[in-house]
């Protein structure tokens, strides 16, 4: 079956000397793996991290690779390739995303998200050091697990097994303090397109993004740690 679909680059594996597999999460199909020639298209300049490109792909019921047929970049990025805080935002998304995408069934909001997220960093300008955050929050809404928020009280505290905010009780590691339980209250209730409305300093950054790795790793089945939360925490020093 031939498909003609947008896709966002997950990570290329080198495969002998002038061939690569790449993981691809695609608008139609979900996550699929293509084989690419190194010198096809000029492909490995088009498969950096997190590139969305457009893809002509042959699939076959019966292989696991596919061969594509045409490769061309969808939305080429403007300000990140020259922006080392854009560029290390987006290998931290590259990371969780590799983590956290398992479907091989096609998420058209899923993906839309994720394009907009894209393109809302490779905008123009500084970018703001919370949108991480919002990135990490606001997917939890299309992985099934987006915190709940239906009553709110000074005290409350959130409870990251039940993703709900609770009166505080025992000691539990499983329940935040209340200072960043009400700063994700109060980001929970702005939208992805105004995260840069909450104002955070980096301490608090620092523990909210404590809080989500925790959520996620609660939440998503061998998440394991992040790699590049080191260098993210230096960059927005």
């Amino acid at each position: 079956m031939l498909i003609n679909t947008d896709g966002i680059v997950l990570r290329k594996i080198p495969y002998g000397e002038n061939t690569l597999i790449v993981s691809v999460y695609t608008a139609a199909k979900g996550i699929i793996s293509l084989t690419v020639k190194g010198k096809k298209n000029g492909a490995k300049a088009l498969l950096s991290p997190l590139s969305i490109i457009r893809v002509v792909v042959d699939l076959r019921n019966n292989r696991n690779l596919h061969y594509p047929k045409e490769i061309s970049l969808a939305t080429p990025f403007k300000s990140i390739p020259f922006d080392p805080h854009k560029g290390t935002v987006l290998l931290f998304i590259n990371e969780l995303l590799i983590k956290v995408l398992k479907e091989e069934e096609p998420n058209q909001p899923l993906f839309d998200f994720i394009v907009n997220a894209l393109k809302t960093l490779d905008q123009p300008g500084s970018l703001y050091p919370g949108f991480h955050l919002a990135v990490m929050l606001h997917l939890t809404k299309f992985l099934g697990f987006f915190p709940q928020s239906t009553h709110w009280k000074d005290g409350l505290q959130f409870h990251l097994k039940e993703g709900v905010f609770v009166n505080p009780y025992q000691q539990d590691p499983s329940i935040a303090d209340s200072e960043v339980s009400k700063v994700l209250y109060e980001f929970i209730n702005i939208g992805f397109d105004q995260y840069q409305q909450l104002r955070l300093n980096r301490h608090i950054r620092s523990q909210l993004l404590d809080l989500l790795i925790l959520y996620y790793q609660l939440h998503i089945p061998g998440f394991g740690n992040m790699k590049s939360v080191d260098v993210l925490r230096t960059v927005f020093a």
